[in-house]
């Protein structure tokens, strides 16, 4: 995951009405670490976990290696970070969709 990535999310979700909160440093195994967001009034929380578990399965990559997160609270929303080109963009797209569609 590179800094584009992060803005690139973080923007996202800003223009469906999602704030950032906070953010949690992850298990040192699977996850990098989390975010909380919420809605600007507080009447809903999310936990998005970014995953960093190396291929070999020995190490957590720290937030700067996530290579994708999900919803805690919807685990089959989430999105593959990948490199920050133009497939990017479109699933990071459908990802905001998903979030934006979740029942408040």
């Amino acid at each position: 995951m590179s800094e584009q990535h992060l803005t690139d999310l973080l923007n996202g979700l800003q223009r469906i009405h999602w704030t950032f909160v906070e953010e949690l440093p992850g298990d040192d195994y699977r996850y990098s670490g989390y975010w909380i967001v919420a809605r600007p009034d507080g009447s809903r929380q999310l936990t998005l976990k970014f995953h960093g578990m190396s291929k070999c399965g020995g190490f957590c990559h720290p937030m700067d290696g996530a290579y994708a997160c999900d919803v805690a609270e919807f685990p089959g929303i989430g999105v593959y970070f990948g490199s920050a080109n133009e497939a990017w963009k479109n699933r990071l797209a459908t990802f905001i969709e998903d979030v934006r569609r979740l029942p408040d």
